[in-house]
Order: structure tokens, then C-alpha cells, then sequence
């Protein structure tokens, strides 16, 4: 079955890759934000709400891709391999950037690195996980009624969510009894996958109070923030409170009208690229703190206003790199793959 696009959720899902992009300004092992600033001062706790807005931007990808997938019951070999290529050929092009760059060395040490990065994604190795598994999630949420379908959700967003939150790492063994991955794993993306799928099948005409909703995404994204300066088990992404605001922003856009344009699907479909071209462990200190200059801007009063020009920069640079990536592969390795059977098998569940 043929989805339909929404122009508003290919908008999230560019806000979304926004979002991991503040995210990793934030960390110390990229931007560096957090390490550097003073606590107690403005920035340290722009920097924190910044996080508690935005630590929902795996969420919200998962959750899009749930949506457009839950009446799919195709697995398509040829789209397991282009993302497998994105990690190969980026993690290669890159790792000679480096190398070209000074920042890093041709050994043992840097080669071993480089093929870490392309091996060790935890989002991509768990998204390509649902993207198996969907079709056969799909049989399920197909023949079981809407309570039951509630009374699965139900019982996920309890063990999983709500159990979690109200538990303490230092509680071990109640933290460990249903699952202990802070949201990392596949139970997580399932999790929003079947929120997606009932979404799509049972409140696609919803009619929502969209001001009084961004208002209480605000609200939770401030407290998330402001929690996160004294327990950052609050950034765990099945914290039940970024679940509430995975949905009530995913809502938000999925009730948008906006008319269907070429341009924001053509840029939404970059938005794997993009994470996987910035978040390479060999230059994103060199890309945020270098290139993009965060180091300079860690005591600034524009802040602010350069981390979102440091996000709209790094998104667009990524685009580029992947608009040139396409063209070469465009007439090389598109075209032999265009002829393989075997890369272009679909199977239907």
C-alpha cells in the first residue's frame, strides 16, 4: 500500500535531526557545551533547557517512521542495504578526511576507530531492527481488537515507562525488572511504533487543542531541563515524561496543514544522512568546536542564537555532502544494485 506523505511530520522529522544536533552542541564528547559552562550562570541553564526540550528527537523519528510504516508489510532488502551504505561510505570518507585533516593518524588505533563508527550506531542498528520486525508487528496490531491494541500499549508504557521513571539507578533490581537500557533499545522503539501505528488507525481525525498542547510541551521540556542539573535520569529517552511530549509534539505536527511540498520531503529525506555524517566519533569535535566555533560561545550572551545558526549550518552542510554523495552513486553503485535481484528483493509478510 502506497503511503501518503505529510508535509508536516517531514517537517518534524527535520526539526527532529535539529534537535539531536542541540543535543550533541550540548555533550562534552561534541560541542562541549555542558562541560564548559559555569553553574549558576545563564548559559548553564539555556544549556539544560535546551536538553529537556530536545531529548525527545530519537523519539520523534521512530515515531514517524511507526506512522507511515504500520500499514506496510513489505520488508525491502534494497532499503536495508542503502542504509548500510550510508555507514560504509560515510565511515570511509570521513575516516580519509581525518586522516587528510591531521586529526587523526593512519594506525591501528584510528583504522579501529573508523570501523567502530560505522559498526557501533546504537540508533541506526535498533532502527533497522524495528524496520524487520515491522511487518510482523503490523500482523499483530491487524488482528487484535481496539481494547486489546489499548491493552498492550497500556502495559508497555507501564513496564517500560512508568516503572522506570519511578525507580532509581541506585534501586538495581527495581529498575532491572521489566527493562534497564534508558530507552535505547528495541522495547523503546516498539513501544513508540505501536503509539504511532494506533494513532494512525484509530485518532487520525482527533481534534486537539494545539496552544494548550505546546504549552505543556514547554512546561514538561522546561522541567525536564531543569531536573536534569541534579538527575539526569531524566534524559533517559523512556523517561515517561519524554514520552508525554514525544506526543504531544508528534500531534502537534501530524494536525498541521500544510500544503504537501516537494521541498520539505526532499529535505526530510536527508535527515538519516545527516545524523550519520555529524555524529561521526572521527570529526564532531572538530565540526562543533572547530568549524562551527561552539568553543567561542560558551560564555557568549548569543549562545543561544549560535547553536541555532551551528544547527541550520550543520544540517545544510550535511545536505550538501549527501546531494553530492547521490549524484556519484547515482550513475556507480545505483546502477549495479539496480540490477541485482537479490538487492531489490521484497518480502511480504
Amino acid at each position: 500500500m502506497k503511503q501518503t506523505r505529510n508535509s508536516s511530520l517531514d517537517l518534524l522529522k527535520i526539526i527532529s535531526i535539529m534537535m539531536v544536533i542541540i543535543l550533541h552542541y550540548n555533550y562534552v564528547s561534541c560541542g562541549g557545551l555542558w562541560g564548559a559552562v559555569v553553574p549558576g550562570t545563564i548559559n548553564f541553564y539555556l544549556a539544560h533547557l535546551s536538553e529537556g526540550l530536545s531529548i525527545i528527537a530519537c523519539n520523534l523519528f521512530v515515531m514517524i517512521s511507526g506512522y507511515y510504516l504500520c500499514q506496510n508489510q513489505k520488508i525491502k532488502v534494497r532499503k536495508i542495504i542503502d542504509i548500510l551504505l550510508l555507514l560504509i561510505t560515510y565511515g570511509l570518507v570521513i575516516y580519509i578526511f581525518a586522516l587528510k585533516m591531521n586529526l587523526t593518524s593512519f594506525n591501528k588505533n584510528s583504522f579501529k576507530l573508523m570501523v567502530e563508527t560505522i559498526n557501533s550506531r546504537w540508533f541506526i542498528d535498533i532502527y533497522l531492527l524495528l524496520y524487520i520486525l515491522h511487518p510482523f508487528l503490523n500482523k499483530i496490531i491487524k488482528n487484535i481488537s481496539k481494547k486489546q491494541f489499548q491493552f498492550l500499549i497500556i502495559v508497555h508504557i507501564f513496564c517500560f515507562y512508568v516503572w522506570r521513571s519511578i525507580t532509581y539507578p541506585s534501586d538495581l533490581l527495581m529498575t532491572s525488572l521489566f527493562v534497564a537500557d534508558n530507552g535505547y533499545g528495541i522495547l523503546n522503539f516498539m513501544t513508540l511504533y505501536l503509539i504511532a501505528a494506533y494513532i494512525r488507525l484509530y485518532m487520525d481525525n482527533l481534534k486537539i487543542y494545539s496552544h494548550y498542547l505546546f504549552v505543556v510541551y514547554l512546561l514538561i521540556g522546561f522541567y525536564v531541563g531543569y531536573r536534569t542539573i541534579y538527575d539526569i535520569n531524566f534524559l533517559a529517552y523512556n523517561h515517561i515524561l519524554n514520552l508525554v511530549n514525544t506526543v504531544i509534539l508528534f500531534l502537534l505536527f501530524k494536525n498541521l496543514k500544510l500544503t504537501l511540498t516537494r521541498k520539505i520531503s526532499h529535505l526530510s529525506s536527508v535527515s538519516l544522512a545527516v545524523y550519520i555524517i555529524h555524529e561521526n566519533w572521527l570529526i564532531r569535535q572538530w565540526l562543533f568546536r572547530e568549524l562551527f566555533r561552539t568553543k567561542d560561545y560558551y560564555f557568549s550572551n548569543k549562545m543561544i542564537l549560535h547553536m541555532l545558526l551551528t544547527c541550520i549550518g550543520i544540517f545544510c552542510l550535511c545536505y550538501v555532502i549527501e546531494m553530492i554523495r547521490r549524484l556519484i552513486f547515482r550513475y556507480t553503485i545505483d546502477r549495479i544494485l539496480n540490477k541485482s535481484k537479490i538487492c531489490n528483493f521484497i518480502y511480504e509478510i
